[in-house]
C-alpha cells in the first residue's frame, strides 16, 4: 500500500471550512475496479480532513488487487480517529462497498459503526431546483460553484488505466489515477457548500436591516456572507441569497381581505346592507331583511396592508401568534396576517423573512 499526503491553507479553498468541515468529520471517495462488491476490487481511497488551519488530502493507493486489504486496513485505522465520515452518494456506493470488500478479507469494520454520515448529493438533491443545473453529480455541482477540473477522465474509464497499471507501472498512469481521486477529494472540499443552504434552514432568527420607506415594497438585507447565487421569487417575495448578503423584497398585498368565522350558524346577515350580526340582536331587525349566515358571506372585511402567513395550500409558515388571519374568498386556503407599516418592528420582519426562507 502507498500513501500520498496533500497539505493546504483553508484559505486555498472558496468554502467557509472553519464552519463547514469539522475537525472531527473525515471526507473520504473511493475508486474501484467495478461496480461489483464481489469481484471487484478498491484500489484508491481518497481522504481529507482539516485540523486548524490545515487541510490535509490522503490518498490511499493499492498498486495491484492484491494490496487492496492493506489499503482497506489503513483506511479503517484513519476512520476510528474520526466521529463521521463525509462523502458524495457514498451512502449508496462507497460506504456499501468498503464495508463488504473489508468483510471478505477478514477485517474488523466494527469502526464504521461508531461513526455518523453525511451524504453531500442528498444534501444537494434537496436544493437542486436552486442550482439550475442539468443533474446533481459532483462535476456539476463542483461548476456550478466555480471549479473546474484538471482530470479528464470518469471512474469507468479508469479501470482499464489501472489495470494496465498493474501489469506495466507508469508515472504517467499513476499520476492520472491519483489526480482523479485527488479531485475527488478537493471537489468535495467546495461541495461542502451546499450546506450553507441547509444551515440557512435552521436558522431562527438574523439579524436585519430594513427599509419599510414604501408598504408596497419592504426590503429586508441580511448581512450573512454565503457561497451562492441563487434567487427565488414567489408572488409576494423576492429573494437573493448571493455572496455578499441576502436580501428579501416583500410585496405585501395591499387592498381588502375578509375575516371569516367559524361559527356561522351563530349569525344572520343582512344582504342590503352586507352587513353580518349576532344572531342574538336578530330579533330587533326585520325578518324580510335577514338571511342565514353562510360560511361564504359570514366575514368581516378588512382593508389594510398583508403578508401571507401560509402557501396557496394553507400550509403555515409563519406563527403570528393571535392576530387575526385574513383570505381572499372562503374558499382559498392561504391566510394573510395584516402588517402596519408604521409600526412593525425589525425583529418581526427578521422572524418573517426567516420563516419564508426555511419555508421555501
Amino acid at each position: 500500500m502507498e500513501k500520498y499526503t496533500y497539505k493546504y491553507k483553508t484559505s486555498d479553498f472558496d468554502c467557509n471550512l472553519e464552519e463547514l468541515l469539522s475537525e472531527d468529520a473525515l471526507l473520504f471517495d473511493i475508486e474501484c475496479t467495478g461496480l461489483s462488491r464481489d469481484r471487484c476490487s478498491v484500489y484508491l481511497i481518497g481522504c481529507g480532513y482539516r485540523k486548524k488551519g490545515e487541510v490535509t488530502v490522503e490518498l490511499l493507493f493499492a498498486p495491484t488487487p492484491e494490496d487492496e486489504a492493506d489499503t482497506l486496513m489503513a483506511f479503517l485505522d484513519m476512520l476510528g480517529e474520526y466521529n463521521s465520515v463525509i462523502t458524495f452518494n457514498g451512502e449508496s456506493f462507497d460506504i456499501p462497498f468498503i464495508r463488504d470488500r473489508a468483510k471478505k478479507h477478514g477485517l474488523d469494520t466494527g469502526v464504521m459503526n461508531n461513526v455518523s454520515s453525511l451524504d453531500l448529493f442528498k444534501v444537494a438533491k434537496k436544493f437542486s431546483k436552486y442550482f439550475n443545473t442539468p443533474n446533481c453529480r459532483q462535476k456539476t455541482i463542483e461548476q456550478y460553484y466555480g471549479l473546474f477540473r484538471e482530470d479528464k477522465y470518469n471512474g469507468g474509464q479508469l479501470i482499464e488505466i489501472y489495470m494496465e497499471y498493474c501489469k506495466h507501472p507508469t508515472k504517467d498512469a499513476l499520476d492520472t489515477l491519483l489526480l482523479h481521486n485527488h479531485e475527488d477529494i478537493t471537489g468535495m472540499l467546495t461541495v461542502l457548500n451546499v450546506l450553507e443552504l441547509k444551515m440557512l434552514c435552521r436558522s431562527d432568527h438574523f439579524d436585519v436591516s430594513c427599509d419599510i420607506s414604501q408598504p408596497h415594497e419592504i426590503m429586508i438585507r441580511i448581512p450573512m456572507a454565503l457561497h451562492q447565487d441563487i434567487r427565488i421569487s414567489g408572488e409576494y417575495y423576492d429573494i437573493a441569497i448571493k455572496n455578499e448578503g441576502i436580501t428579501v423584497m416583500l410585496h405585501p398585498f395591499m387592498g381588502e381581505l375578509k375575516h371569516f368565522y367559524k361559527n356561522y350558524r351563530d349569525y344572520c346577515y343582512i344582504p342590503d346592507e352586507d352587513l353580518l350580526i349576532p344572531r342574538s340582536l336578530a330579533s330587533t331587525i326585520d325578518k324580510s331583511r335577514l338571511e342565514k349566515a353562510t360560511k361564504d358571506n359570514c366575514c368581516t372585511r378588512h382593508t389594510g396592508t398583508f403578508l401571507p402567513m401560509s402557501d396557496e395550500k394553507g400550509h403555515v409558515f409563519f406563527d403570528a401568534g393571535d392576530a387575526l388571519t385574513f383570505k381572499k374568498s372562503c374558499r382559498e386556503k392561504q391566510l394573510f396576517v395584516e402588517i402596519k407599516c408604521e409600526d412593525v418592528s425589525e425583529g418581526f420582519l427578521a422572524d418573517y423573512a426567516g420563516s419564508l426562507i426555511k419555508k421555501i
